[in-house]
């Protein structure tokens, strides 16, 4: 999680109190990116753009489904900008089939 997202989370879990040194504690690791894992997923109602969103920014998303780079109706991965996004979707996809077949 980059510093500005750190930010945004504390503000809206109201933890201003925490820094951003505090994200190498677990437990305020796991509340900050469950928070936005779950916000990301309400926003976006798809693993794939949530997924690209934690990687690369919800403003990054915004603008493929505003300019129609990608359709939210049909995520195709492949329609996803940049190579490093890409590869961290298909990694988390990967991730999830595993974990949904146990």
């Amino acid at each position: 999680m980059i510093e500005e997202s750190f930010d945004w989370v504390a503000w809206r879990l109201e933890r201003e109190d925490l820094r951003f040194e505090d994200m190498y504690t677990p437990e305020y690791s796991i509340m900050f990116g469950s928070y936005l894992l779950g916000f990301l997923w309400e926003r976006y109602r798809s693993v794939e753009l949530a997924a690209a969103a934690y990687h690369s920014g919800m403003g990054a998303v915004d603008g493929w489904l505003e300019s129609g780079i990608v359709d939210p109706e049909n995520v195709n991965i492949e329609d996803i900008p940049g190579s490093n996004t890409r590869h961290y979707v298909r990694k988390i996809l990967r991730a999830y089939k595993n974990y949904s077949n146990r």
